[in-house]
């Protein structure tokens, strides 16, 4: 576990304003909540004075990212960072990200549809090979068991000549 050592709040949560835009600042809280996006997780970062949203973006820090999902309901958290121009610019980059994120995904869902499809030609095309090919089976079943039949037939009228 990290501690918090040497990591001095600047400022309350709820005490952030526009005049803070582009200044660094440590807030310590806890994790009131979590929103995992994927490449995004939300973190709403409460002390006694109000709550933060933070923001962390696996594309911006790896190692913050990979803290912010295992951050669990109630942790106490330092956080250090600049703050964005306002909220519209946090929400613009993000839809961003999302909307790559769901272009890629998109791409990748297509091509496996695109394979899935030609599976489903080919053993389309096996199947109605396979019901061609039933009378002609059923015909050499039939011609295999009605041998079977005669040969038994034949073998009961020779039993019964011989008595």
């Amino acid at each position: 576990m990290e501690t918090l050592k040497g990591l001095k709040r600047t400022h309350y949560c709820g005490d952030l304003r526009m005049d803070n835009v582009g200044e660094e600042v440590i807030l310590n809280g806890w994790v009131q909540k979590k929103r995992n996006l994927g490449g995004l997780v939300f973190v709403d970062l409460r002390d006694i004075r109000g709550i933060s949203q933070i923001i962390f973006d696996a594309d911006v820090s790896k190692d913050a990212f990979e803290k912010a999902i295992i951050a669990t309901s109630m942790e106490v958290a330092s956080l250090t960072d600049k703050i964005k121009n306002s909220f519209e610019e946090a929400l613009r980059e993000s839809s961003d990200l999302i909307a790559e994120k769901t272009a890629s995904t998109m791409e990748k869902s297509m091509a496996n549809i695109a394979k899935m499809s030609e599976s489903f030609e080919s053993n389309q095309k096996i199947l109605a090979q396979t019901i061609a090919s039933l009378p002609e089976q059923t015909m050499v079943y039939n011609k295999s068991v009605s041998g079977k039949i005669q040969k038994k037939l034949d073998d009961i009228e020779k039993a019964i000549k011989n008595d």
